[in-house]
This record gives C-alpha cells, structure tokens and sequence, in this order.
C-alpha cells in the first residue's frame, strides 16, 4: 500500500450517493473535507466526516499489522455500513505522532436500508495525532477559521453566525466586525465567567442563544440588545431574572428551561410583546 503520496492529494474527497430506480431522493456527492489520523498503540486510525451537515455521514478505517477495515456510519447512532476496498495506497506503513500521513482510495458499499448504492474515494494528507483529537476538534477550528477569513475580508453584511460548540471561554473579538448580525448562536461554549458586554455592539440582534453555557446568573449585559426578539437560556444554573427584565421591551420567546429559578420578577408583566416563556426542566 506504501508509495502513493502524490495521489493522495489530488482532488476531494466525496462519497456519491446513487438511489434505485424510481427512488424520491436525487443521486448526489458530498464533499468529506474533514479527516484525521490518529494513534492508538500501534493502530492507526482514519476518520472523514462532512462536518455537521444536515445529512451526516462519517468514514472510519484502521490499519494494524498489515490489516486494514473500513466502514461507513450515516448518521451519528446508525449503525456501521462495511465498505469494500476497490483500490488503496498510502505514503507509509508505519506511523508516528507527528508525521505526516497521506492516503488515496476508493471503496464501494450499498446501503440497504435505501437499497442506495454508495462509491467512495478518500483523497488525505493529514498529521499523525493523538488519539485524544477528534473530527469535533477540525469543525471547531474551521468554524473560527472562517469567522477570522470573514473578518478580514471586512464582512460587515454578515447576518447570522454559528459559533455553538467551540469551547469558548471569551467572545471572539472579531463579533465587534459584524454589526449587522441579527442571529448568534453560542450554545455549547464554556461562557459562565465571560464578558458579555461586547455583545452590546450588535444593535440588530434579534436571536441569541447562550444556552449550556455553565452560566450561573442571568448575564445583565443583555439588556443593552433593544431589538431582541428570542433568547435561549436553557439547560444553565440561572437561580433569578433581572427586576429590569422588561428594558427588552421587544422580547417575543424566552426559554429558561433547565434553570434553577425559584421566583419571577414583575418585570416580566410588562414585557407586553412577550408570548412564549419557557420555564419547564
């Protein structure tokens, strides 16, 4: 398998989805940008995923002592689909942390759930990595690295922005490039003791989401959002709301559930736009 190194990196790597004949769904190719390898003893393993795309698909293979299995997984609790070797090469047969790895192949399956038949090909160049790296690790990575390309391009037009599940632990400075966001999405990110404050620069922000953030108070800065129409708070450690809650005077939806609030405040009696509140665990 060793010596095709150059392969490896011509073109993407995208599995082809072919459905039967009179089937309702269209045949289609999905890119697989994302791929790791990583070492576990003396196995290593390779990943592909296609990100947090609506229909998910995920690669994985191993090779150990002259053995290679690959399999596919459509969705992340489906069940593993074994894919069949058509033609595979690699730059090396033995693996260290830190070298680098590259892998050409193609592979073949039917997936008989949708009697679809599914053509595969991986084209890799990645570093051996420990086996604590993860596919989430690249998704978290690319979502900052595109936040920092759009930042610099001076994309000020920007109006929605996902930033779930990064592990953050402070706002992105470059939010303040983005005055006409009107969506964020933050939940899943470590912001209990963060600095909120910068978020009063959105003037237009309708939406917010900030839940599973390990918040322990209802972070005061938000007040300053006038325009906010939707705000998730849910599954945080939240025991009180502000008694000038009512300063979001055009607050429609406000999830608070999965919280450890014990009273209301009669703030929430003026907030007259207000029509669903959330309070249920």
């Amino acid at each position: 398998m060793a010596g095709a190194s150059q392969s490896a990196t011509g073109g993407a790597s995208h599995l082809e989805i072919h459905p039967p004949k009179g089937s309702p769904f269209p045949p289609r190719t999905l890119e697989l940008p994302y791929c790791l390898s990583v070492l576990r003893n003396d196995t290593l393993w390779v990943r592909c995923d296609n990100g947090e795309a609506k229909e998910y698909f995920r690669v994985q293979g191993f090779f150990h002592e002259g053995e290679t299995h690959w399999s596919l997984q459509r969705g992340p609790d489906s069940p593993l689909i074994p894919l069949h070797i058509e033609s595979l090469a690699t730059n090396s047969r033995t693996y260290e942390l830190g070298n680098s790895f590259a892998l050409y192949g193609r592979w073949t399956t039917t997936d008989t759930l949708f009697d679809e038949e599914l053509r595969l090909r991986l084209a890799v160049q990645t570093e051996v990595a420990p086996l604590e790296r993860s596919l989430k690790d690249l998704h978290r990575r690319n979502k900052l690295q595109r936040l920092q390309k759009w930042a610099a391009q001076g994309n000020s037009t920007l109006n929605t922005l996902d930033l779930a599940h990064l592990q953050l632990t402070h706002l992105p400075p470059e939010l303040a490039l983005f005055p006409a966001l009107e969506r964020l999405e933050l939940q899943g990110n470590r912001l209990g003791e963060a600095d909120l404050s910068p978020l009063c620069l959105l003037s237009r922000l309708k939406y917010l989401s900030l839940g599973n953030n390990h918040l322990t108070h209802f972070p005061e800065e938000l007040l300053c959002l006038k325009p906010l129409r939707e705000l998730n708070l849910v599954n945080n450690a939240i025991e009180e709301l502000p008694a000038d809650l009512n300063r979001l005077a055009n607050l429609e939806l406000l999830n608070l559930s999965g919280n450890r609030l014990q009273t209301l405040p009669p703030a929430l009696q003026h907030l007259t736009t207000l029509r669903i509140l959330v309070l249920a665990d």
